[in-house]
């Protein structure tokens, strides 16, 4: 199912994300589920985008919220009210693609039928008819489970196989962090391209940097796979790359620590993370937010094979050229919210990534 409204900007896709949202029956308290405890980025955006979504748009109390590791099922039943229902972090994981992701969800599902109990945005991937079918099972048993699905082809499976659960289309929740003070680029400034290359099994071998011929591309992931986190003076690393990389651009100081200084002290939207039981969490994936959003202004254009590399250059207004990764999950999102975006190219295939990244140049 394509959607037939244009939509071009953020908060355009933010809009349509808030109408399908809506349609969840009103609460005042909940559990968010799923806590990403590792270093990407991308799944930070999106717990950072359902906290946002919560606090600042329908002020619900976030009552306990926990990491798939640390879930305690005694704190949460203790701290949430009856009738509260259960959330679970959204993102593209819902299937046997990443398996330990969804063994958890089923966990969740079928111990608590007397919850009500909605996944946010997910895509769908199952590549094992065996796990299909013990994901409809569990799923289709319980009397209250909303599903929302972010692409046409996830939707398409999960209205065929889910029919007793409430599945919803709605794009990805990082996009309630549309508008967010400190997000859009300065890009016309910059003259390097960053090819934001995911190298596991979502990657697709054809797109080698190799074959690009673009000029002044760099290659690299999400940077805070490499610091394992982001970079802190206390680290040998973090030391070296804030002064090689002030060194470089010709600073005294090492702006990134600065400016990471006002981004956790003094944001103005850090009142919707904080005085919530679990606000280390919260605060935790504003830091990785900080490190994604610090590491694409420093170019004019992106190439990304990430979906969240896709979307943080939507939110951030940075032209860039987006690519297929190994199965539909990429293409799916871009032909379902993204494709009007005026500033972006998807592309299938390697031999047009320098002629996509040289039309998007030209305009700008």
């Amino acid at each position: 199912m394509q959607t037939s409204i244009v939509m071009q900007t953020p908060k355009d896709i933010q809009q349509k994300l808030y109408d399908a949202l809506e349609q969840i029956e009103p609460f005042k308290h909940c559990a968010l589920l799923s806590f990403p405890d590792h270093y990407n980025v991308g799944d930070h955006l999106i717990w950072l985008g359902q906290v946002f979504y919560l606090r600042k748009v329908l002020n619900v109390d976030i009552s306990y919220a926990s990491s798939i590791e640390k879930f305690s099922p005694e704190v949460m039943q203790r701290r949430l009210p009856e009738g509260a229902p259960l959330l679970i972090c959204g993102g593209g994981n819902l299937g046997d693609v990443w398996s330990y992701y969804q063994r958890f969800y089923e966990r969740i599902v079928r111990e608590y039928p007397d919850r009500r109990i909605i996944i946010f945005s997910q895509a769908v991937k199952f590549r094992y008819p065996n796990r299909l079918e013990e994901a409809k099972s569990v799923f289709n048993s319980h009397p209250d489970l909303t599903i929302f699905i972010r692409d046409h082809y996830s939707y398409a499976v999960a209205s065929e196989h889910f029919s007793s659960c409430k599945v919803l289309q709605a794009p990805d929740m990082a996009f309630a962090l549309s508008g967010l003070s400190g997000l859009k680029s300065d890009y016309k400034s910059k003259s390097d391209v960053l090819y934001h290359c995911r190298n596991d099994h979502e990657f697709n071998r054809e797109f080698d940097d190799k074959g690009f011929e673009i000029d002044k591309m760099k290659t690299e992931d999400w940077q805070s796979f490499r610091f394992k986190g982001s970079p802190r003076v206390a680290s040998v690393a973090g030391v070296k790359w804030l002064f090689q990389y002030s060194w470089e651009q010709g600073q005294i100081l090492p702006f990134e620590w600065v400016e990471r200084q006002y981004w956790q002290r003094f944001h103005r939207d850090l009142q919707y993370l904080k005085d919530t039981p679990e606000q280390h969490l919260h605060l935790k994936s504003w830091m990785f937010m900080h490190h994604g959003v610090y590491q694409f202004k420093k170019y004019r254009l992106i190439v990304t094979n990430r979906l969240h590399g896709h979307i943080l250059a939507t939110l951030m207004e940075i032209p860039h050229v987006f690519l297929a990764n190994s199965y539909h999950k990429n293409l799916g999102f871009y032909e379902t919210w993204t494709g009007d975006v005026p500033y972006c190219r998807f592309v299938k295939d390697p031999s047009n990534v320098a002629r996509a990244a040289k039309e998007l140049m030209s305009l700008t």
